[in-house]
């Protein structure tokens, strides 16, 4: 698994100072099998290497080069760790709403109605406290702005525990994959999201992941359930979202607490671990926190962990996942 993007710094002469990052480890390894190759060339010219030392250094160079295109491949695009002191704003874009779903004004930070920041969850465990009063609608981070695309596939990652309140009532979405593309959004709001639901008694918290796989739905609301899970207040969970934006070959896939989910599809009564359809309606991205609901119940979340990325690899850590 690759290491999460996390600045760190290597001493010594060229990397002095230089900030390395997840994607820069391919920069890294190339720079090692130039060095490598220079200073062979230089011992050729010089006769100072023995036939042993080159044959170990073609042994190691060969060895660099097979690292070079897996190291390309994956890209960790957005890591958030509470535990590692990170501030809630590496997640992107706060998205505030006040009571009724009123515009937050503009200019005006979070308060003590409607804030994400990091702190700690009621156990003392490093978390991103998030929390939004009663009849506030939204608490969330806007993730990604700007930087999705087409025929991409993204994997995302979200550790995370809810507190009481968060439910049917009063904050039932918890993730979303947010349509903002202003061409499509009247039928094709939210494509993908966790939702709280309704259960059979007052005290059963139930989430549902949902999707729509046809942007051209004639509703705006019109996501149907592919996954549900009763939960418990105060627990930590771990989930996956995998979600592939071709037009033409899309798919979704969750996994929670580190294990493949199979889903049941609306239209068939299929079971799969892929669902198939269309989630890319145009400019979409990803959202967490507290969206909706604006009953008379105020309610808490807590985040300890996300991470978007490229490949499954890259949120296995943040979604439990063995690799």
């Amino acid at each position: 698994m690759l290491p999460r993007q996390r600045a760190v710094r290597y001493p010594g002469s060229f990397l002095h100072s230089r900030e390395i990052t997840t994607s820069g480890h391919f920069e890294i390894l190339q720079i090692a099998v130039s060095c490598i190759r220079i200073n062979l060339i230089k011992g050729s010219q010089t006769r100072s290497t023995s036939p042993t030392q080159s044959f170990l250094a073609m042994r190691v160079l060969s060895f660099l080069a097979l690292l070079l295109p897996f190291a390309s491949e994956a890209k960790l695009l957005l890591s958030y760790d509470a535990a590692a002191g990170d501030a809630a704003s590496v997640l992107g874009r706060q998205d505030l709403e006040g009571w009724g779903g009123t515009k937050w004004p503009s200019g005006q930070g979070q308060n003590a109605s409607a804030f994400f920041t990091t702190a700690k969850d009621p156990n003392g465990v490093p978390a991103a406290h998030v929390h939004k009063d009663a009849h506030f609608a939204r608490s969330e981070y806007h993730m990604l702005v700007g930087q999705t695309a087409a025929s991409q596939t993204y994997y995302i990652g979200y550790h995370v525990s809810f507190g009481a309140g968060a439910d049917y009532e009063s904050c039932p979405i918890v993730f979303q994959w947010k349509n903002y593309n202003s061409d499509t959004v009247d039928t094709d709001n939210i494509p993908a999201l966790l939702v709280f639901r309704q259960g059979s008694t007052a005290d059963q918290y139930i989430i549902d992941f949902a999707a729509e796989a046809d942007p051209t739905a004639d509703q705006n609301i019109s996501q149907k359930t592919l996954w549900t899970k009763e939960l418990t207040h105060g627990t930590a969970y771990r989930f996956g979202i995998v979600i592939n934006t071709s037009p033409t070959a899309g798919y979704v896939q969750l996994y929670f607490n580190g294990r493949l989910s199979t889903m049941i599809s609306p239209s068939t009564g299929e079971h799969t671990t892929k669902y198939a359809g269309n989630f890319w309606p145009g400019e979409t991205e990803p959202k967490v926190g507290l969206y909706g609901g604006q009953a008379t119940n105020a309610c808490d979340s807590y985040v300890y962990g996300v991470a978007i990325g490229t490949t499954l690899a890259d949120i296995a850590d943040v979604a439990g996942i063995s690799t």
